[in-house]
């Protein structure tokens, strides 16, 4: 399959490097040799313009981790740039791969299925956005796949996201925060979720990296409680 769409890469532009799933994927990018380009999130608007001057066939490849993420983050910025960063970023660099025929790896979120409560989800499931954030990040889905065919993106919905790394989009960081002021950990929740190493699935991107693959659910093949995280930290 990913033959029918394998391409040569010119560029390789990874947005969001320095949060936490994209400071992983720059990690295995400089570990696996590859030369890219490394743009923060406050010269977004510099780095939109200079790359809506590229040719055509330019065979570039636009990584999007960027984002606000997080209902103390969402707080703490307005609506337009909420909207800016969640949805129109993605818009904009979806029309510059059309136009340059590269290939955008955008990751999303399975934010946007938190009014649907079955227990297992595809890509046929029903969206039922909740939030500013899942309702931004479902926008740019949107955008995406009204803009391109199948052969020019990757769409992937990710889950909670855990490493060793210290951030606050870290859920195990969250936790051991939790524990260290508190002293103690009580879970008053008995509920079961997602979530995905950001090393093992920056493999998983960079494996896919030259084969665009649509829409992609991604997440342990396990599922998590509130208490198996814990026992991750504590052991």
């Amino acid at each position: 399959y990913c033959g029918l769409f394998w391409f040569s890469v010119s560029n390789i532009f990874l947005l969001g490097a320095s949060g936490h799933l994209g400071s992983a994927i720059s990690s295995k990018l400089i570990e696996s040799h590859h030369s890219f380009r490394a743009v923060p999130k406050h010269d977004l608007h510099c780095f939109l313009d200079y790359v809506s001057t590229l040719s055509s066939n330019t065979h570039s490849v636009f990584i999007n981790c960027v984002g606000i993420v997080g209902n103390k983050n969402v707080r703490s910025h307005n609506l337009s740039e909420i909207c800016f960063i969640n949805s129109h970023v993605p818009r904009i660099l979806s029309e510059i791969v059309s136009r340059t025929n590269s290939h955008l790896i955008h990751i999303s979120t399975q934010s946007i299925f938190e009014g649907n409560h079955t227990v297992s989800r595809n890509v046929e499931s029903i969206t039922c956005p909740q939030t500013l954030y899942a309702f931004t990040k479902l926008l740019a889905e949107k955008y995406i796949m009204n803009n391109l065919s199948n052969s020019q993106y990757t769409i992937y919905r990710t889950p909670y996201h855990y490493s060793h790394r210290p951030s606050n989009r870290n859920i195990l960081f969250n936790i051991i925060n939790l524990c260290f002021s508190a002293n103690k950990f009580v879970c008053s929740r008995n509920e079961l979720f997602s979530a995905i190493n950001v090393d093992h699935f920056s493999d998983l991107l960079l494996h896919n990296l030259r084969c665009p693959l649509g829409l992609v659910h991604v997440s342990e093949c396990d599922t998590f409680s509130w208490f198996d995280l814990y026992s991750v930290f504590h052991n």
